[in-house]
């Protein structure tokens, strides 16, 4: 049976679909905005898009996290994909390009608190005052919470592994 190449036009570019292709089909009619193939090319990869970050993350709610605004980026971006034959890889690659985004932010948002930490450390304060200023650090950057326990450890506490009793005035 000879392929047939169907063309489809929508508002933001040219996309090829062979006929006989049932998942470039779904692609398709998902880049035409029709809610129930966005729905469908979710159901389909939810799966496999959450294993596949699953090793980027700690949290399994960051799991959940990065899935949800990686399928809300293919819903808005879609339209941009050139060949509805390629829409697996792109979706990979827009998943794991999104897990790394967050990362990154996790890690300036660490790196500033760490910094606040340093600003208002000073002989006087309490260890639990530096664990606030920590923790407000994150939370002003819109971190749910920590990645991991303030240590806020001086004088002998200072070398005490995983010290987060935090109770001593410096």
């Amino acid at each position: 049976m000879r392929s047939v190449e169907v063309s489809v036009f929508t508002r933001h570019a040219y996309h090829a679909c062979p006929s006989g292709n049932a998942e470039a089909a779904v692609v398709v009619r998902a880049q035409r905005g029709e809610m129930a193939a966005q729905s469908e090319l979710v159901r389909r990869y939810r799966t496999r898009i959450s294993a596949f970050v699953r090793p980027y993350l700690a949290l399994p709610s960051a799991v959940e996290d990065i899935v949800q605004m990686g399928f809300i980026k293919v819903v808005r971006r879609i339209g941009l994909l050139r060949d509805a034959r390629t829409f697996e890889s792109w979706l990979f690659t827009l998943a794991r390009n999104t897990a790394l985004d967050a990362i990154r932010r996790a890690c300036k948002v660490s790196a500033d608190a760490h910094v606040r930490a340093m600003q208002v450390t000073r002989p006087g304060r309490g260890e639990w005052e530096i664990q606030a200023e920590v923790e407000y650090a994150f939370k002003r950057a819109g971190a749910k919470a920590p990645g991991y326990t303030t240590i806020a450890g001086s004088g002998p506490n200072a070398c005490i592994l995983h010290y987060v009793t935090n109770d001593r005035r410096m």
